[in-house]
């Protein structure tokens, strides 16, 4: 990362994490049934990341698969 955007960061990164801090903290993920439980099937490329992290759900008890 060049210097410049850097310095950018470091000064922007707390306030952006402030603003995501209530909405993060305010997820129950445990509530949500796996996201392809509606019938959908999941199979492109975009998927693969609510994919890999309702399996981290499941392989923590978090959630269970239906």
């Amino acid at each position: 990362m060049a210097p410049e955007r850097e310095a950018t960061f470091t000064k922007t990164a707390p306030h952006v994490r402030m603003q995501d801090r209530a909405i993060i903290e305010s997820q129950r993920p445990w509530l949500l049934p796996p996201f392809w439980s509606k019938g959908a099937l999941p199979i492109r490329p975009g998927d693969l990341p609510p994919i890999q992290y309702q399996k981290w759900l499941e392989e923590r008890s978090i959630v269970t698969a239906i």
